[in-house]
């Protein structure tokens, strides 16, 4: 099927329309992760790439094609035709990711400033509601386990609702961290993998909350630990995993720079990159102020909803209802968290 759309407006004296292929629209009318391609005739056989409505300085000899990407595709000017797209590798971004973090990279690199920033975001916001959905489903006198335990932002408070919570974590720093709060010697607290689950159980709930199940490399990773969180629960018990809708519409050539916070006394930025064969991202949250700059790398391979159940059913765990959020907020297609609870069946 052919479709057309607009040629971009401000190209170089000289260069016609005659033929000019163009493909990838994006969703309602957005760029996609890949680039647009235009081909346009050029008396003087060079190449010129365009991108967003203005023309790059690279140019080539002996060639008569011009690259061009969708906001440029829909400015005024000569109509262009349909081709084909280019693979995600040439589509302007850097070539390859960087290797796999370490698991306590994250949580080692932030431990520190963590709390600070966390407690004014939106998970910190949900913590209150987020202990009163977890502590009626581990039940009175009820037993949790914590996967990515953290500083204990939703342990501490859990536990002092009369839940015995037990927490793992690959990062020593923030499990140090945790232990220096009031009634963190309470908590029971492993130092490792929680892919692995490496504690007794059984639970009666087993939550993850703040995406960190992303936070586990690739899909087999986050799959051992869902079935592994399943083997630790008692019949009947759930677990619950807490994590942001992924949006891949929020990057731009695979990439996106992002200010989170400015302030006269520094700026907080997000620096990330995307890989949609591997639903990665890898980003760098970059504080700037008058002592330095620091760096907190993040890497995530995020999980869709469906696929989230699909793992769970395969854990031997079934869908009991999945919100919007901790509050009773519906789950739609606008939302950008769900809150899922999974039941283990009581035999």
């Amino acid at each position: 099927m052919r479709r057309v759309v607009r040629a971009p407006a401000g190209l170089p004296a000289g260069l016609h329309s005659s033929g000019c292929p163009v493909l990838g629209a994006g969703r309602n009318g957005r760029h996609p992760t890949h680039p647009t391609v235009a081909v346009f005739r050029w008396p003087r056989s060079r190449v010129v790439i365009a991108r967003h409505r203005r023309i790059g300085a690279r140019v080539l000899p002996a060639s008569r094609t011009c690259i061009a990407w969708p906001a440029a595709a829909r400015a005024n000017g000569p109509t262009a035709t349909v081709l084909a797209r280019v693979p995600f590798g040439r589509a302007g971004t850097v070539s390859s990711m960087p290797d796999n973090l370490p698991p306590h990279a994250y949580g080692d690199a932030i431990a520190d400033v963590y709390d600070e920033l966390t407690n004014v975001g939106a998970y910190g916001l949900a913590t209150e509601a987020a202990v009163d959905v977890l502590a009626r489903l581990a039940g009175e006198a009820g037993t949790a386990l914590e996967l990515g335990i953290g500083t204990g932002r939703v342990a501490l408070p859990l536990a002092a609702r009369g839940v015995a919570v037990t927490g793992i974590d690959a990062s020593a720093r923030m499990l140090a961290r945790l232990r220096a709060k009031p009634g963190g010697a309470d908590v029971a607290v492993t130092v490792g993998d929680m892919a692995e689950v490496a504690v007794p159980g059984p639970f009666d709930l087993v939550y993850v909350v703040a995406s960190t199940l992303y936070c586990l490399p690739d899909q087999n990773r986050q799959l051992t630990c869902l079935s592994n969180a399943a083997g630790r629960l008692r019949p009947g018990g759930h677990l619950v995993v807490e994590a942001f809708v992924p949006d891949p519409s929020r990057f731009e050539r695979g990439q996106r720079v992002e200010a989170r916070a400015v302030t006269a006394d520094g700026v907080r930025l997000d620096v990330a990159r995307h890989d949609p064969a591997t639903q990665t991202v890898f980003s760098q949250q970059v504080a700037i102020t008058a002592d330095g700059i620091r760096l907190y790398p993040v890497q995530v391979r995020y999980i869709w909803p469906t696929e989230l159940d699909l793992m769970a059913r395969i854990a031997g765990l079934t869908l009991v209802r999945r919100g919007g959020g901790w509050s009773g907020e519906a789950y739609t297609a606008a939302s950008a968290t769900h809150v899922s609870v999974y039941r283990l069946p009581a035999q």
